[in-house]
C-alpha cells in the first residue's frame, strides 16, 4: 500500500448514497482502509446539511438519490462562497454508463466517476488519487 495510508487515516469522507446495502459495503471498505472519518447520509439534502456544518476532504455522491440528486448536490457544492469548500473533490457513484452522464459531470465540476456496482480497487485508487492533495480539478476519465 505504500505511503498512502496516512492520507486515508487523516481523511474525512462524506458518502451520500440512498441504498442501504451500498452504504454498508462502502463503509466496510472505508473502515478496512483506515479512513479517518466516515459520514454516511441517505439523501442529497442531508448531504448538503452535513457539508455545510463540517469540513470534508472528499465527497462520494450517488447520482440517483431522493430529495436532491447527486447533480444538484454537486452544483451546490461548486457554487460555495468559500474557495476551499468549493474545491472539495467530488466523485460520482452511479450505475448509469459514463457515456450518458460524462458531459454533465464535467460541466458541473465532478472530479471523477466510479461505476456501480463498484469495484473496491477502483474506489481505493480514486480515493488515493484525489486525497493526495494534487489538483485533479479536471475529470480524469
Amino acid at each position: 500500500m505504500g505511503g498512502f495510508g496516512r492520507t486515508l487515516q487523516e481523511a474525512s469522507i462524506l458518502v451520500a448514497e440512498d441504498n442501504y446495502v451500498n452504504q454498508i459495503l462502502i463503509q466496510k471498505f472505508l473502515k478496512k482502509w483506515d479512513v479517518g472519518r466516515i459520514v454516511i447520509v441517505s439523501d442529497g439534502e442531508e448531504a448538503l446539511e452535513k457539508f455545510k456544518e463540517e469540513d470534508f476532504n472528499l465527497v462520494l455522491l450517488d447520482l440517483q438519490m431522493p430529495v436532491l440528486d447527486g447533480f444538484e448536490v454537486a452544483r451546490s457544492i461548486r457554487s460555495y462562497q468559500k474557495g476551499m469548500k468549493r474545491k472539495t473533490p467530488i466523485l460520482a457513484l452511479t450505475a448509469t454508463s459514463l457515456q450518458e452522464v460524462k458531459d454533465q459531470l464535467i460541466e458541473i465540476g465532478f472530479n471523477d466517476f466510479i461505476p456501480k456496482p463498484f469495484v473496491p480497487e477502483i474506489l481505493y485508487e480514486k480515493l488515493i488519487l484525489h486525497l493526495s492533495g494534487k489538483d485533479h480539478s479536471e475529470m480524469s476519465v
